[in-house]
């Protein structure tokens, strides 16, 4: 007779939708609302364990490069911002969908 013991954690599911307007024109930097925006979630989902889905939304004539180049961009700033302020791992999962056509 074998035991089995599976231990569920009970996350939040935090969804985080994107689009080109919150970076910088032509690049992979975040605007200062989006910056801030990511301090203000980090320190709400500090404690709470949570699972942060981030979708991009590709829109019209927008290169599929960009996009994933600042989805990478994101995650490694919220990364950072998370060292020192999070009480658990902190999971991301990234999409990319296509917005408006």
């Amino acid at each position: 007779v074998s035991k089995m013991n599976f231990g569920a954690m009970a996350s939040q599911l935090v969804n985080v939708t994107l689009s080109n307007s919150a970076f910088l024109p032509g690049a992979v930097a975040a605007t200062p609302a989006l910056d801030a925006g990511l301090d203000t979630l980090v320190r709400q989902i500090a404690t709470t364990p949570s699972v942060l889905h981030l979708t991009y939304q590709l829109q019209a004539g927008e290169a599929l490069p960009l996009a994933r180049a600042r989805l990478s961009a994101l995650e490694k700033t919220l990364r950072q911002k998370w060292r020192g302020t999070g009480r658990y791992k902190l999971l991301i999962e990234r999409m990319i969908t296509k917005g408006a056509q």
